[in-house]
């Protein structure tokens, strides 16, 4: 099974995938902490829950004013956690309970781009119907096409529906990886890192060459990018 939970993070870790639950942390309350909301899913995949109701309120001070919309987000991050722990029925019951999730975080917060993203990657895995996911993904890109955060996720989704998405949508994703190529980098975007993911999803995906086309618009890049391309694949 793909891994759900790089449609939130792009393989980058648990934190960044909760900032994404959340719009990138721009929805988190003054009181709220990644670490705490981090607690309250690792605990929920594994079907665990505080103790008492101490331990209820202490979470919830730590969260501070967190919208419905992350908590559900959340929610449904667990279930795709779980998913990824075990097989079979059970792994289409939690991805089942994730959909609902998102498609009633949607509902709370349907401006939120990270949200369709996952949705779109959840739809794909219990569907198999790509045309389905690509509309969800469409949904994603037309709601926050700035969503830096999710560029990673969206360009690997993308390319793995590429038989199914438009002409539009594959433009949209092209432009999304020429951006993850050109983008300078900062706190948040260690440009190096980032060029590296995206050759490493271009050749998941089988989608180097088409790639190539996108980001070398100069024969530095073109250099740079078939450098980076034979490190990935390493010696013969």
């Amino acid at each position: 099974m793909t891994r759900l939970t790089d449609i939130s993070h792009g393989a980058f870790g648990l934190a960044l995938a909760l900032a994404l639950l959340v719009g990138g942390g721009a929805m988190l309350g003054e009181g709220a902490t990644r670490a705490t909301l981090e607690r309250f899913a690792e605990a929920a995949a594994f079907g665990e829950r505080p103790a008492d109701a101490n331990e209820v309120a202490r979470l919830k001070a730590d969260l501070g004013a967190l919208p419905d919309g992350a908590l559900l987000g959340a929610s449904a991050y667990a279930h795709i956690l779980a998913a990824e722990r075990t097989t079979g029925a059970a792994a289409v019951t939690e991805l089942d309970a994730a959909r609902a999730k998102l498609i009633a975080q949607a509902q709370a917060t349907p401006a939120n781009p990270y949200l369709w993203a996952q949705l779109a990657s959840v739809e794909l895995a219990l569907s198999a119907r790509p045309e389905r996911a690509a509309t969800l993904l469409r949904r994603s890109f037309e709601t926050g096409p700035n969503a830096v955060a999710a560029w990673p996720a969206r360009v690997a989704l993308g390319f793995r529906i590429w038989p199914a998405a438009s002409t539009n949508l594959r433009a949209a994703v092209l432009a999304e990886a020429a951006r993850m190529w050109r983008k300078t980098g900062d706190r948040n975007w260690r440009r190096p890192e980032m060029r590296r993911e995206l050759v490493r999803i271009a050749l998941a995906e089988g989608m180097t060459d088409v790639v190539a086309q996108a980001v070398a618009q100069t024969p530095a890049d073109l250099a740079a990018w078939t450098n980076l391309v034979v490190e990935e694949i390493g010696p013969a």
